[in-house]
């Protein structure tokens, strides 16, 4: 792949311009005329749909934002055995393809950037500076270990702002599960989302108890 250029945050909405925060407005209205999301149990290319779990507007409970479906526990073994077998295809692609990967789901998420900060406001009850900046910052996650996978695979030190200098091979495990909460859903989502498949591992992923689909 090119180089990349040196990594930069993503610019934060201009909320103080009227026109912003009409387009904002326009991706709430249009969100709720979808509401509510169904959010199936996936493994792998199966899905099933379900209602077990309800996520409601903090701000509104009476509003559905959500309906998640439960894992069984067959199929909570299922997504582990498929993350392994995930990570056994994943761990061999090389380096500059993986980034190339995080890359496009950086694009994915500028593309419904806010669409996205809508369902925070809606799910989290976030005010639109701190739903835009969460989307902001999964998008800054995506960019920067894309750039790690490439600069680690060539040896270059890792200086993390949780680890110490380390190998990529320290970061490489059979599967990872992460859950995230209401705090700060996406960008701690991304954040996990991100960094195992820049190492080139497998993951699954479980919705919390109030927190469904953002």
């Amino acid at each position: 792949m090119t180089e990349l250029a040196p990594f930069a945050n993503e610019p934060v909405l201009e909320l103080r311009r009227a026109a912003i925060r009409d387009q904002l407005a326009g991706a709430l209205e249009a969100l709720d005329a979808q509401l509510p999301v169904s959010v199936p149990v996936t493994v792998g290319g199966d899905r099933r749909s379900g209602q077990e779990l309800a996520s409601t507007d903090p701000g509104r409970p009476d509003r559905v934002v959500a309906n998640a479906s439960a894992a069984r526990e067959s199929e909570v073994a299922s997504a582990v055995a498929e993350a392994v077998k995930g990570h056994q295809a994943w761990s061999v692609v090389p380096a500059p393809d993986r980034a190339r990967a995080l890359l496009q789901a950086a694009a994915w998420l500028r593309e419904r950037r806010l669409e996205l900060a809508a369902l925070e406001v809606r799910e989290c009850a976030k005010p639109w500076p701190e739903a835009d900046g969460d989307v902001c910052e999964a998008i800054d996650f995506l960019e920067y270990y894309a750039r790690a996978a490439v600069a680690l695979d060539v040896g270059a030190p890792f200086l993390g702002d949780l680890c110490p200098r380390r190998e990529l091979d320290d970061y490489r495990i059979d599967a990872g599960f992460h859950r995230p909460s209401i705090a700060r859903s996406c960008a701690i989502s991304r954040r996990q989302k991100s960094r195992a498949p820049a190492a080139g591992c497998g993951t699954t992923k479980s919705p919390s108890d109030a927190v469904c689909v953002s």
